[in-house]
């Protein structure tokens, strides 16, 4: 017993510590230690995925665990290894991109095997939590002062973060609003009673990642109980909701410079999203060329996604099995491939999760991402789940799939897979408190009280 409650304690003190190294680190490094930060994030970083590894092999107990790894491990040694011809190195250094997938769940699981561990690993979890929303207002404020509310307004984790800290801010806030919520209060009760939750979303609004205005939207609306009231309480909420947009749209438009362009116009969403028709021509040419060198930094999600079906037909293997682990590593350390070095032009800048797998991995690869997802969002006991979570969880996975790729960010997939696996035994205490009183009064009196 005393070994096992050492080595839970060992779990979660690497686990924490490397929370917070990923969590803080970028933010004091590039701001203060520039330098030194540019020198050693690469090392720390690859040590940060060592030790999740390490961890994650450490504690994985089950059988579905064992299948996603596995399964992963499969896919992807056939596609980078025997189909693509990419090197073992290369190949393993690829993988540190699905690290969050086929590790932190398992990590997660062993620290809900006993109810005990589970409690402390909670609570410990939902206080780091609070401390990361309120580490965002001074971060961010001091960001947004000196460089704009543009990318460079990523929080704690650094910059080029903004769209994953948005995320983060919304997702960790719903949560503990969640945890807070009193059933026997009224919708605006609630909030009023928990308005330090709100304020803390203002951060959101200092860059200029527009899914903000989404992920506003779909606060307030899970933030209903799902019942039999739902219906009813969807008269005064949508209404409410509607205000606070418009509200939130203020304070974008206060804080963004648009430079003069509507960015609520269909025109601007269009452009925004598929990209102007000098790009459309821009890629059309590159393709039709070969070109690997192309000034444009970043292109359109939209774009992309369009030509990745050309893409993939290039190769016969491609379509099925992508081209292999690595195309987003490399460079450094190891060499690129070489599907990176002439698709340069296609892979720097924004990058989408679903175009990762489809990239990488091909529909092989995205339909294991989607069977992930099913796996770990599936419940044996429905009684036992969060519906408002993990629907909430679950249109976040859909926006990220089409809007950024947050699930190769330690800190991100930290969190979120623990929500994740969370949000499956909500009710897990609740219902286990109701079958011991239920089987308490099925018990002769004397029984009941030994």
């Amino acid at each position: 017993m005393a070994v096992a409650i050492e080595k839970s304690r060992l779990v979660s003190k690497i686990f924490f510590g490397v929370f917070w190294i990923a969590a803080i680190t970028p933010f004091f490094g590039q701001e203060f230690l520039p330098s030194v930060y540019e020198k050693l994030s690469s090392p720390l970083f690859a040590l940060i995925d060592l030790v999740l590894i390490l961890l994650g092999a450490w504690v994985i107990k089950s059988k579905k665990d064992w299948f996603i790894l596995l399964s992963l491990v499969l896919i992807t040694f056939v596609s980078t290894y025997i189909l693509n011809d990419i090197s073992i190195l290369q190949y393993i250094n690829g993988m540190r991109l699905y690290i969050g997938f086929i590790f932190m769940i398992p990590i997660v699981r062993y620290f809900f095997a006993e109810p005990e561990r589970k409690q402390r690993f909670i609570e410990k979890f939902d206080k780091a939590l609070y401390i990361f929303l309120w580490i965002q207002v001074p971060c961010m404020s001091y960001q947004c002062f000196l460089y704009g509310a543009f990318d460079k307004v990523g929080g704690s984790l650094g910059w080029m973060m903004s769209g994953v800290i948005t995320t983060l801010i919304y997702l960790v806030s719903f949560y503990l609003m969640l945890k807070r919520w009193n059933k026997d209060k009224s919708y605006f009760q609630n909030i009023k009673d928990n308005w330090i939750l709100v304020f803390l979303l203002f951060p959101s609004y200092l860059n200029e990642t527009k899914v903000a205005f989404v992920f506003l939207a779909m606060y307030f609306f899970f933030l209903v109980p799902i019942d039999r009231k739902f219906i009813k309480r969807m008269v005064y909420v949508v209404p409410t909701i509607f205000i606070v947009l418009i509200g939130a749209g203020y304070i974008y438009l206060s804080f963004v410079d648009t430079k003069g362009a509507d960015i609520f116009s269909k025109e601007y969403l269009e452009i925004y999203l598929t990209g102007d028709d000098e790009l459309v021509e821009l890629v059309e040419y590159v393709m039709d060329n070969n070109i690997e060198e192309v000034d444009e930094t970043d292109f359109a999600r939209g774009l992309k996604f369009a030509v990745l079906p050309l893409i993939l037909k290039r190769e016969p293997h491609a379509t099925a099995f992508g081209y292999g682990v690595g195309m987003y590593k490399g460079g450094s350390l190891f060499e690129k491939s070489k599907f990176a070095k002439q698709y340069n032009w296609l892979l720097q800048g924004t990058i989408m999760q679903a175009f990762l797998f489809m990239i990488e991995l091909g529909w092989v690869g995205l339909g294991w991402y989607v069977l992930f997802w099913i796996l770990n969002f599936r419940v044996k006991d429905r009684r036992l789940r969060n519906k408002q979570l993990q629907l909430y969880m679950i249109l976040t996975i859909a926006v990220i799939s089409l809007y950024s790729c947050n699930f190769i960010i330690v800190p991100f997939y930290m969190i979120f897979m623990f929500l994740t696996f969370y949000s499956c035994h909500w009710n897990e205490n609740s219902q286990e408190e109701v079958i011991s009183e239920s089987h308490e009064r099925l018990l002769p009196k004397e029984s009941a009280g030994l």
